[in-house]
């Protein structure tokens, strides 16, 4: 397993799946050993970066911001 190269804020979708799916095959490989806690606690904050991001995407869908629309018309 590769450390990743970036901060988890600041991987991209991608790098975040596959490090998640290498962080749980790793972790079902080791059972119940104290580098497994380690591995868990990445995975964890993988997996809440991953829902945060779905979060901010499930918000800007039902919140579009229209370019068009100024609110701050001039007179």
């Amino acid at each position: 397993m590769h450390p990743p190269v970036y901060p988890i804020g600041q991987m991209t979708s991608g790098e975040l799946r596959a490090y998640r799916r290498q962080l749980q095959g790793a972790i079902s490989k080791l059972g119940d050993v104290p580098v497994a806690t380690e591995l868990q606690q990445k995975l964890d904050l993988i997996t809440a970066e991953e829902e945060s991001r779905t979060r901010i995407a499930d918000a800007a869908k039902q919140n579009p911001i229209d370019p068009g629309h100024n609110a701050h018309h001039s007179a």
